[in-house]
């Protein structure tokens, strides 16, 4: 009888976590789609910074913030702790433009040169919608100083 009940409580312990396990991870399921660009600034490409994609409204079910860093040519390639890309829906888009307080020390803090309303998701005017086939371009940042 003592034999039964464990094999019985063993039963219910490995179907509950199998449950819990099949219950989790629902944001690692979610399709995202690539998303990537140029930035520029006045129409001249930006050599370093970062961009960040903050989700609009409740349609986006990300729970990370898609990031890059921006390359020495512009470009960026977003990506989540979860994958490249990010999932299709409205973002708010912050650049934030950098180069290093001190040329010769990689560790120094950097010296922000974006345009302060791109800084912010609350301020920023930058506006993207992710689908899954864009148009050439469709991702490319044109930031202007005024």
């Amino acid at each position: 009888m003592a034999k039964f009940l464990v094999n019985r409580a063993l039963t219910w312990v490995t179907t509950g976590f199998l449950f819990v396990l099949a219950g989790c991870g629902g944001s690692e399921s979610i399709d995202r789609v690539p998303v990537s660009g140029q930035v520029t600034l006045n129409d001249q490409p930006v050599s370093s910074g970062n961009v960040e994609f903050h989700p609009v409204g409740e349609s986006s079910e990300e729970t990370s913030i898609p990031v890059s860093t921006i390359g020495e040519d512009g470009q960026y390639s977003l990506a989540t702790p979860l994958g490249e890309g990010a999932a299709p829906g409205s973002y708010k888009v912050v650049v934030r433009i950098t180069e290093p307080t001190d040329p010769n020390d990689p560790y120094s803090p950097p010296k922000l040169l974006s345009p302060e309303r791109y800084n912010n998701p609350n301020q920023t005017d930058l506006t993207i919608e992710v689908v899954p086939a864009p148009e050439p371009g469709a991702y490319d940042l044109k930031l202007q100083d005024s």
